[in-house]
């Protein structure tokens, strides 16, 4: 079998879980779990360690407990400038082009506007990459 793509998870996979970026996901979900209840963030803190264990993710927990705007959360969870929450990497741009697949994709979850940014946008996160990304 010939392997003809490759995906990667930009977060906790290209970038470590200790980057920036994932602590301030991390803050952004208890901010959205914060004012989806509107409680305290200490009361968030609490709320989400002792319901999280049923779920896999925050998203289905607020989204069983009746959240219904996911888009909201997205947009909370992942703002247009995430991408300068992480720290060049200066070996992974020579990683990922040592891959001999032709179509390599790099995954992320946030909405489709963060993933598929305007022409504006688009600029400044080629800009972001190529600066974490140094050749």
């Amino acid at each position: 079998m010939k392997i003809e793509h490759i995906i990667f998870d930009l977060d906790n996979t290209l970038y470590s879980s200790t980057e920036n970026m994932d602590k301030g996901i991390s803050r952004r979900m208890l901010e959205c779990v914060k004012e989806f209840f509107n409680i305290s963030m200490e009361e968030a803190i609490t709320l989400r360690h002792n319901n999280i264990q049923f779920f896999s993710t925050t998203l289905e927990w607020l989204r069983n407990s009746g959240m219904t705007d996911v888009e909201w959360f997205f947009k909370k969870v992942h703002p247009e400038n995430e991408a300068d929450e992480l720290s060049e990497d200066k070996n992974l741009r020579p990683f990922l082009e040592s891959i001999e697949i032709p179509k390599k994709v790099v995954f992320h979850d946030g909405t489709f506007d963060f993933i598929i940014p305007s022409r504006r946008r688009q600029a400044a996160a080629h800009r972001a990459a190529s600066a974490r990304c140094s050749p």
